[in-house]
């Protein structure tokens, strides 16, 4: 939610909500919802004569599409690379996941590693520099947990593990 609403404060509301002529919302209730917790009073709305079983298969089609969507690899890291690092938030990126972005080779929703039972399984082959990247975050995390026993250690394993994979 937090991610939208910092979309919709950045730059206003950019697309309609689409809804049935009953009111029902059939795309955009996430956006409904952070308006409303925005405290704004409008919304711009494409209507639809969508009813019944023909609506709300649109509105499943509309959220499945979108998970389905796959990133450009390479454009990606480029319109992460030029884009105004204060925006990252009402774009929906954390810093870290736009800066492996920026560097190519990883795309939203794509697990750099999975870890189980303490064992470490590459996912995605990093370049040096995204290495460095996951280094570094496993040091700050070791950091801000150290206080739990054995997590400290644990983090540093996972991650070292996970940057000691063969570059590209």
């Amino acid at each position: 939610m937090a991610a939208i609403k910092a979309s919709l404060e950045r730059y206003g509301q950019q697309k309609d909500v689409v809804a049935s002529r009953d009111g029902t919302v059939l795309a955009g209730n996430g956006v409904l919802r952070a308006a409303k917790e925005l405290g704004w009073t409008t919304l711009s709305v494409c209507w639809t004569d969508l009813e019944g079983p023909e609506a709300r298969a649109f509105a499943l089609a509309d959220n499945r599409t979108a998970e389905l969507s796959e990133w450009d690899p390479g454009k990606l890291a480029g319109a992460i690379a030029g884009a105004d690092p204060r925006a990252l938030a009402a774009m929906g990126w954390t810093p870290e996941e736009a800066k492996l972005a920026a560097l190519g080779g990883w795309s939203p929703g794509e697990d750099l590693s999975v870890v189980q039972g303490g064992a470490v399984e590459t996912v995605l082959v990093m370049t040096e520099e995204q290495a460095g990247v996951v280094s570094l975050a496993g040091e700050r995390l070791a950091g801000e947990l150290g206080r739990v026993p054995g997590m400290a250690e644990t983090i540093a394993t996972a991650c070292d593990a996970v940057a000691r994979r063969q570059p590209r």
